[in-house]
């Protein structure tokens, strides 16, 4: 089967939907700019927050214990970033909410670090899934 070429596939999606060729470039323009912010926005989030578990993790009072912790939160900070790159709505839920469980243990010096992650990655979440969901025509 061979594909369509762009300006045919465009009039099929117009003639169906009953949606402008503007229209349909608008919408797809905006899907991209706001994955791209979604992506790059939380992508900072998410480095940053590895530096301030790098700093934290050598203060004093260094132990084994510390470096597991910050490992296990710096490996579900980068899985809901990774999730969010790559358009992952479940995989960036698991992130978020394994940040937040574990963050809820923690003594509160790291809450206002570990709830601004956990923020971004929810409002990710729901700006991906706004994003995926199909587009259905309305009836009439």
């Amino acid at each position: 089967m061979q594909a369509l070429p762009k300006s045919q596939l465009l009039r099929f999606i117009e003639r169906e939907n009953h949606l402008s060729v503007s229209t349909i470039n608008t919408m797809n323009t905006m899907t991209t700019r706001r994955l791209s912010f979604v992506r790059g926005v939380s992508a900072v989030i998410g480095t940053a927050f590895l530096g301030v578990l790098g700093w934290y993790l050598f203060q004093p009072g260094y132990s084994w214990t510390r470096l597991a912790l910050f490992v296990g939160l710096g490996a579900l900070a980068v899985i809901g970033t990774a999730g969010v790159w790559y358009q992952r709505t479940r995989v960036v839920a698991v992130g978020a909410t394994g940040l937040f469980l574990l963050g809820v243990s923690l003594a509160v010096t790291l809450w206002m670090f570990i709830l601004p992650v956990v923020a971004v990655l929810v409002a990710a979440t729901v700006i991906l899934r706004i994003d995926n969901q199909p587009n259905t025509p309305s009836p009439g």
